[in-house]
């Protein structure tokens, strides 16, 4: 078995390449039965961000599952294996489950260490759990993913002031709009990004916020809960429909988008009417969306500054440098844990694999000297007997050091699942192995791990 990765990213891929290929939230259980049954993949799972789509799975074989998580990657970004293959990475063995260590950690993000990766990591593994898709490697990869992203943000400084692209956006706002005091800021969509982007609208102090949902009720828990967290602090909170949308833009300095809606949902005439209304005045719009909210070409339009995620880039760059000094002793933490990942590993495969051969190597030993014994009983004493025991001892040591070493080399590579499995099929062996029981955590139990 091999733990697998194959994913495009913010460094790697052009947006609209990552807006296709990614999954919503509600289409997970799906796309995750889709890839659990191509050939080859044993276990899998899925981490669709704005930022990333990573296919992470445990592959019974190597070179036919890896062509499978390209082609099926390949298929969701609507891209040739050819073109996919200038955009992937593809991680393996150890580097696979030190990558999604990192990414949990908020080390790969574009804005280091980032409030709502580890969440969206945890949603990525209750996604495996109800399409009952992973196997013991896969939960035990995340649960310790999910272990390390915790300890990173409670040890290291990375997270102490947070930070995530909603903050960024309104911190680009702000900029573009010369402060937010007495401005109107309009936020589409009523999930976790937007509710981080009012948060900090109202701690900046602008003058209005309206969240716009398709949900009305949606949009009247996210304030309802900011207004209490927050208290008196910020400017007044509104709430509107999705179908008065142009309605609250034409009274607005700026919209927010952060839904996950299939298709974009401001269109480019919305957007020329607001501009007919603001005599001029620069209207800033900032697309959170994957894929985007606001129809592709709106840049072109005059009066309008629409950002994309990647257009925070800049800002990105100047929160990871003010972040660098704890990015050390997070990559430690990160490091750290990996060992312990692959000892529990060595744990589960190998080491009943090396007592079933040392077992079997004993079983030879006594079948083979006792045969022995019985045709020279007569002429031996306890001198010879201890002699042909010692030889025989010699012998299966001998034999066994060697696999039993390559067991062990492969193991601390992330090979020793299936160089057991060749072990165990060359020598017959049957070992006494917890891999044989349920695949998923008991419920009401972590088993030391932090829950989903």
């Amino acid at each position: 078995m091999l733990i697998a990765l194959v994913g495009i990213d913010h460094e790697t891929s052009p947006p609209a390449m990552r807006e296709r290929a990614a999954v919503a939230r509600q289409s997970l259980p799906s796309a995750l039965s889709e890839l659990r049954a191509v050939p080859n993949v044993e276990a899998c799972a899925i981490l669709s961000t704005c930022n990333r789509i990573e296919l992470y799975a445990v592959l019974r074989e190597h070179a036919s599952g890896m062509e499978a998580l390209n082609r099926f990657l390949a298929e969701r970004a609507g891209v040739s294996i050819a073109e996919l293959a200038s955009h992937r990475y593809i991680r393996t063995r150890s580097h696979a489950a030190r990558h999604l260590f990192r990414v949990a950690a908020g080390l790969e993000s574009m804005v280091l260490g980032e409030d709502q990766i580890l969440a969206q990591v945890k949603e990525a593994y209750a996604a495996v759990l109800t399409a009952q898709c992973g196997d013991a490697v896969l939960h035990e990869l995340f649960l310790r993913a999910i272990q390390v992203g915790k300890r990173v943000r409670t040890e290291t400084g990375i997270a102490r002031h947070p930070a995530s692209l909603s903050s960024l956006a309104v911190e680009l706002c702000s900029v573009e709009l010369d402060g937010l005091q007495g401005r109107h800021v309009v936020v589409l969509g009523a999930g976790e990004m937007a509710r981080l982007a009012v948060e900090n609208l109202t701690a900046r102090c602008a003058a209005r916020v309206t969240v716009v949902n398709r949900s009305v009720e949606h949009a009247r828990t996210l304030v309802e809960g900011v207004a209490r967290k927050q208290q008196t602090q910020g400017g007044a909170l509104g709430i509107a429909s999705l179908d008065t949308l142009a309605e609250q833009l034409h009274t607005a300095d700026a919209l927010i988008t952060a839904t996950a809606a299939p298709a974009w949902l401001v269109d480019a005439e919305t957007l020329y009417t607001v501009t007919q209304h603001r005599g001029g005045e620069q209207f800033v719009v900032i697309d959170l969306g994957l894929p985007r909210d606001v129809e592709p070409g709106a840049e072109n339009l005059d009066g309008v500054r629409v950002y994309r995620i990647d257009s925070l880039r800049t800002i990105a760059a100047e929160n990871r440098r003010a972040r660098a000094g704890h990015l050390e002793q997070a990559a430690r933490i990160v490091d750290a844990a990996l060992p312990e990942f692959l000892e529990w590993l060595e744990a589960r495969y190998v080491v009943p694999t090396v007592s079933a051969l040392q077992r079997r190597g004993r079983e030879v030993l006594e079948r083979e000297l006792q045969r022995a014994i019985n045709r020279l009983d007569d002429e031996l004493g306890a001198r010879e007997h201890r002699v042909l025991r010692e030889m025989g001892d010699s012998i299966v040591r001998q034999l066994v050091n060697t696999p039993i070493s390559r067991l062990k080399q492969q193991s601390a590579v992330g090979e020793g699942r299936l160089y057991a499995e060749i072990a165990c099929e060359l020598f017959g062996l049957r070992p006494e192995t917890e891999a044989e029981h349920e695949d998923e955590p008991a419920a009401g139990t972590d088993r030391g791990h932090d829950s989903a």
